[in-house]
């Protein structure tokens, strides 16, 4: 429950209550609240802080907490790093990562490979895919 208030106050900016709720997910062992909490620290430009406890939602083994630290890496041209979270999350099943994935791989000029994990993103439902591939 503390996953769907902390989503409905980041999405009216409400980044003080949406950390109270992530962080108290958290104590109570969420996985998904640690990911929560560490996409509200991204809002907030707290990024050091953002990628510990993305950190955590990632060795707890939250996908989108992979998705969030490859965002972020991408956003600050650590594209190796995004890569590697990038490849986790793939691996873990999350179709969002094989987009993000494959959008690493576009910024890198590693087309062939992006086309490859785009289609995958793309089969697996993901609708960002197609418009990475142009389709």
């Amino acid at each position: 429950a503390s996953m769907h208030l902390g989503v409905h106050y980041m999405q009216q900016g409400r980044h003080v209550e949406a950390e109270d709720v992530s962080t108290e997910g958290r104590r109570l062992g969420d996985p998904q609240a640690s990911t929560q909490l560490g996409a509200v620290y991204l809002l907030q430009g707290r990024h050091a802080e953002a990628e510990d406890v993305l950190g955590d939602g990632r060795r707890l083994g939250d996908p989108n907490a992979s998705m969030h630290l490859g965002v972020h890496y991408m956003q600050q041209g650590r594209h190796v790093e995004a890569e590697d979270v990038s490849t986790e999350g793939r691996r873990l099943g999350d179709p969002q990562a094989s987009t993000q994935l494959g959008a690493v791989y576009l910024l890198q000029g590693r087309h062939a490979e992006a086309e490859d994990v785009l289609g995958d993103g793309r089969r697996l439902g993901d609708p960002n895919a197609s418009m990475h591939l142009g389709v």
